[in-house]
């Protein structure tokens, strides 16, 4: 729904509430919400939706996953890129590789670095094809209401938390 500031012609759109955690506290739900200067029509409301779809798909809410309790991230070049230096290693009879991330080495086995990798593109392509669901489905929205109510947080996969026993100690 939207709440109005006559005062400046400013409408506050507050899209659907979702879960949302604080490192202070438990807060039931955060609404998404969007300043415009008018009431915006349905295809307007898909766009801002979308846009959101969007912000949230790029987010650290989607885009982590956990190892010694931390979240970390690869992007997808870097996934690509370290499954092709990875392979290259291993075809060069390497037995270990280190894994950096947010500036700490993982040294691992070739194998359990490249299941790893695995299953964090598995990963990325369940997140994605969510993604591309509420897509689809807002764009068959019609109801100003349905729109202000649709929950684009929906469906998506928990995040791995990768098994740190695997980490060779050095």
């Amino acid at each position: 729904m939207y709440n109005i500031n006559p005062d400046k012609g400013i409408y506050l759109l507050n899209f659907s509430p979702r879960p949302y955690i604080s490192e202070d506290a438990i807060i039931d739900c955060e609404v998404l919400s969007v300043k415009v200067n008018k009431i915006p029509d349905t295809v307007e409301l898909k766009q801002y939706l979308y846009n959101l779809q969007s912000e949230y798909d790029k987010s650290d809410e989607v885009n982590y996953f956990l190892l010694e309790g931390k979240k970390c991230w690869l992007n997808k070049s870097d996934r690509v890129g370290l499954i092709n230096s990875i392979n290259i290693q291993k075809d060069s009879g390497a037995l270990v590789t280190n894994l950096w991330l947010n500036g700490t080495s993982y040294p691992v086995s070739i194998d359990y670095a490249l299941d790893f990798l695995r299953q964090l593109e598995l990963y990325a392509i369940a997140c994605n094809n969510i993604t591309q669901i509420h897509i689809a489905e807002i764009s068959q929205i019609n109801d100003r209401d349905a729109l202000f109510m649709y929950n684009i947080t929906t469906g998506y996969p928990s995040p791995i938390e990768f098994d740190n026993t695997q980490i060779i100690k050095v």
